[in-house]
C-alpha cells in the first residue's frame, strides 16, 4: 500500500490536485483548506488513502491519521461524507460526529444539492411544477443518482441529468 506521494504540483481544480511524481501523474481529493496552499510547481508530499474508487490526499500524516479515525468510528457513514465534512470544518474530530447529527447531515446536504439544481434548470426556462417531477423521475430510475445521496456528485453533471428528464 502505498502511504504517500512526493512530487510536483500540475494543476488543481475545484477540490482535485493533480501531482507529477516523476512525469507519472496522480489525482487526489483534498480539502480546500489544503488546495489554497497549494500552487502550480510546489514540491510536495501528499500522504493518502484509498476507500472505493477515490484517492484522499493530505498535506500532513496527522491529518490523514484524523481522517481514517473519523471513518473507522463513524462507519455509517461513506467516506466521501466524512471529506466533505471535513472540507466544512477542517478542525473535526472522530468523536465530533454523533449519529443522530450524520443523517442532519447528510439530508443537508441533499437538499443544497436539489436547490442547487433546481435553481440552475429553473434558470432556463423551465417551471418549478417540470423540474420536480423531473426530479422525482430522475432519483427514481438513474441506478447511480439516489436522491439521498445526491451531494455526492457534481451540480453540473447532475443538471445534465435532469435536463435529459426534462427533455422527455
Amino acid at each position: 500500500m502505498i502511504i504517500a506521494y512526493k512530487g510536483y504540483v500540475n494543476g488543481i481544480k475545484e477540490d482535485t490536485l493533480v501531482l507529477n511524481v516523476n512525469d507519472v501523474f496522480y489525482r487526489f481529493k483534498m480539502t480546500e483548506k489544503d488546495l489554497v496552499m497549494l500552487h502550480p510547481g510546489d514540491h510536495i508530499m501528499v500522504y493518502t488513502c484509498k476507500h472505493q474508487d477515490e484517492t484522499y490526499g493530505f498535506l500532513t500524516e496527522k491529518e490523514k491519521e484524523n481522517f481514517l479515525a473519523i471513518v473507522s468510528m463513524n462507519s455509517q457513514l461513506e467516506p466521501k461524507i466524512i471529506f466533505r465534512l471535513l472540507n466544512v470544518n477542517p478542525s473535526l474530530k472522530p468523536n465530533d460526529i454523533p449519529a443522530e447529527i450524520n443523517q442532519e447531515e447528510v439530508n443537508r446536504l441533499n437538499e443544497s444539492k436539489k436547490k442547487e439544481m433546481t435553481e440552475a434548470v429553473l434558470s432556463l426556462g423551465f417551471s418549478k411544477e417540470e423540474v420536480t417531477v423531473a426530479l422525482k423521475r430522475m432519483t427514481e430510475n438513474e441506478k447511480e443518482i439516489k436522491v439521498n445521496k445526491l451531494f455526492e456528485h457534481k451540480t453540473e453533471d447532475l443538471v445534465g441529468v435532469l435536463l435529459k428528464y426534462l427533455a422527455h
